[in-house]
């Protein structure tokens, strides 16, 4: 997991989480652009992002649990926006229940209410991740 952050001379911190089955980079103008009035951190999730390719994607509660754990951190458990766009919905839910966050404001974009199917073989999750992170990551190049 990889932390990118815009805008440091800003107070107020906004946390974003990009959709599933692409990396960080299609969220990255919109980051930077926000980055001129808020303290952006933009979440690369561990398997999604093109430059650590040894990393592998465990689950949403992990990925809130670290964000969690940098927050405390570096900056005393406070977000004062956390902003999902569509997977990344799921994620911000499992951070809304941590408890050593003080959270202001959230935004959750484009949340689907469809259940996803569990995928059970390997052969299928590769498939999926090949095609939905190989493929479109080529595209916010």
């Amino acid at each position: 997991m990889k932390y990118f952050e815009f805008g440091q001379e800003h107070p107020e911190i906004m946390v974003i989480f990009h959709g599933g089955g692409v990396c960080y980079k299609g969220a990255l103008p919109t980051a930077q652009i926000l980055g001129k009035k808020y303290h952006v951190i933009l979440v690369a999730y561990d398997g999604f992002n093109p430059s650590e390719p040894e990393t592998e994607f465990k689950s949403a509660m992990d990925e809130a649990r670290r964000l969690g754990d940098y927050i405390v951190e570096n900056y005393s458990g406070k977000i004062n926006i956390l902003y999902g766009v569509s997977y990344g919905c799921r994620v911000v839910n499992e951070v809304l229940q941590d408890e050593r966050l003080t959270i202001t404001t959230t935004i959750m974009d484009g949340m689907s209410t469809k259940d996803y199917p569990d995928i059970k073989s390997e052969w299928g999750k590769n498939l999926y991740c090949f095609f939905l992170t190989f493929f479109f990551s080529q595209y916010a190049r």
